[in-house]
């Protein structure tokens, strides 16, 4: 915008009464011609001055603006976080964890006992391994237990260290989720466990009574795992069914099982980005 100074306009409007004047008379000297000469050339000076120094000011601001913005692009540029040249794998790498109810099935106690609430942690993440089906696995630490109950509950806690692997095969895509079939299975280690209550005196004196205990749990386990994965965007979500098929107890058929429900979310996939 172009805005005049005050007193620029004031000056203005005198020159041109003056120059109104001059040509008003109706004998004009050779001095007045000069007059009007110079009174003509003196206002086309202040005008174009002042226009000069508009430009000059709106021109400033523009320059420093321009200038702050290369500062910024150029500090964009450094603290960005790029991860182009990271393997493609690493687009289905995700924190998994989920909610259970475990327990044991096929024991010849099993009207006595009772599932637990427990939890389990981990990473995982796939790779395709055929034209419609991938290949997960995934590492968790993982909270299991159940109950037996006699005259008094006791509850036993296991701690697990678990790997799950099994095969994701594709179904139709419905309203923008990915969804799969998996199949495949699980191997456990186990790191600790313990008992939380303890059984009743007399059900220990009881030799009818079948007593647990912690010192005699198979370390290792294995079994089958089956379920379905739905995957929108960044997250994951999924409902899946293990069955052991090694005893807890060699002396008791009793093997664990666990009904999981299980989120997740890709760490990486947000940051990838295309040349």
């Amino acid at each position: 915008m172009f805005y005049l100074n005050f007193s620029v306009l004031i000056k203005s409007i005198s020159l041109l009464g003056f120059i109104a004047l001059l040509m008003l008379s109706s004998t004009k000297s050779h001095a007045q011609q000069d007059s009007l000469r110079i009174s003509t050339q003196y206002l086309k000076y202040i005008l174009e001055a002042e226009y000069r120094n508009l430009e000059a000011k709106d021109a400033t601001p523009q320059a420093s603006d321009e200038k702050n913005k290369d500062k910024t692009d150029s500090t964009k540029q450094k603290l960005s976080f790029k991860l182009s040249p990271l393997p493609y794998i690493f687009d289905d790498v995700m924190l998994v964890g989920g909610l259970s109810s475990s327990g044991l099935t096929y024991s010849k106690n099993h009207r006595n006992l009772r599932p637990t609430q427990d939890f389990h942690v981990g990473l995982g993440g796939y790779f395709p391994a055929f034209s419609k089906a991938n290949v997960n696995i995934e590492l968790h630490y993982a909270q299991r237990g159940f109950s037996h109950q006699l005259s008094e509950t006791a509850v036993f806690r296991k701690h697990y260290l678990q790997m799950p692997i099994f095969v994701a095969f594709e179904l139709p895509v419905f309203r923008n989720i990915d969804w799969r079939f998996l199949v495949g299975t699980q191997v456990s280690t186990l790191l600790h466990s313990n008992q939380l209550s303890d059984y009743a005196p007399s059900d220990l004196s009881n030799e009818d009574n079948f007593i647990y205990n912690t010192d005699q749990f198979s370390r290792l386990h294995y079994g089958i795992v089956f379920g379905v994965s739905f995957e929108y965007r960044d997250f994951y979500f999924r409902l899946r069914n293990y069955i052991g098929n090694r005893k807890l107890i060699e002396t008791e058929r009793g093997m664990p099982y666990a009904l999981n429900i299980e989120f997740g979310h890709f760490l990486f996939r947000r940051f990838r980005y295309t040349q």
